[in-house]
């Protein structure tokens, strides 16, 4: 198993974004994420849809913060890149014999909603602004 880097890919092309202060093409964010285009436009795409950035067509066209940096929190910003949770039980078959099998996904559901929930208040501290502002 890997580990989701959605968030931290997304969040990466975003301070490009807020950084520059203007549009900016899905390969000059690449190259600062050291990634492959397609998964910028693909995190861009997700973005777009959420209202985070616009996309801006043209031969000199690319993508844009749609509102200021101050006003876009970490966990809008994760919830328009990451499908789920934090974390996520396993979907794999009970095994009737085992009473750890059959008590585990309860168990950890409860685990994994404070988790989560704990995560979400943290993101939702920070702004793109604070992340941007720490670099020189």
């Amino acid at each position: 198993m890997t580990a989701n880097t959605h968030f931290a890919v997304a969040l990466h092309a975003l301070s490009v974004l807020a950084y520059r202060g203007e549009v900016t093409s899905s390969d000059v964010i690449a190259q600062s994420v050291s990634t492959n285009p397609v998964v910028v436009r693909r995190a861009m795409g997700k973005l777009v849809k959420a209202g985070i950035v616009r996309s801006v067509p043209g031969k000199h066209g690319g993508f844009e913060l749609a509102r200021p940096a101050k006003r876009i929190r970490l966990v809008e910003v994760f919830d328009a890149v990451t499908d789920d949770s934090t974390f996520r039980i396993h979907d794999n078959a009970e095994n009737p014999r085992c009473a750890v099998s059959c008590g585990i996904k309860g168990v950890l559901s409860d685990v994994l909603e404070r988790v989560d929930g704990a995560v979400r208040k943290e993101l939702s501290k920070s702004s793109l602004a604070d992340v941007v502002s720490q670099f020189s």
